[in-house]
């Protein structure tokens, strides 16, 4: 677990496993990113997981201008997978996020 600090505020992120193909995922309240903890065991042997916040949601801390709209939301899902050096990746966001 470690945060990842991007323009609009600090986020949660978890990374593991090391297979060729990312695979990430979003939580959305009440879930946390310690709720995945056995989609993480299934999956990080072929893959590599990442699981993280939305700002203002979980342990994650919005800056101090984020408005919340769709648009800030997408520019923060983008700034942290560039921040993890994500290129491509399988996107599995539930509910809001997706």
């Amino acid at each position: 677990m470690r945060m990842v600090c991007v323009s609009r505020g600090d986020i949660r992120v978890r990374v593991t496993g090391a297979g060729p193909h990312t695979v990430v995922f979003v939580c959305d309240m009440p879930v946390l990113i310690e709720h995945y903890d056995r989609l993480f065991t299934l999956l990080e042997p072929r893959y590599r997981v990442v699981c993280r916040e939305l700002p203002g949601m979980g342990f994650s801390v919005p800056g101090p201008a984020f408005s919340f709209t769709l648009v800030e939301q997408a520019s923060v899902v983008e700034e942290v997978l560039r921040a993890l050096g994500v290129q491509a990746c399988t996107l599995a966001f539930p509910c809001v996020n997706g």
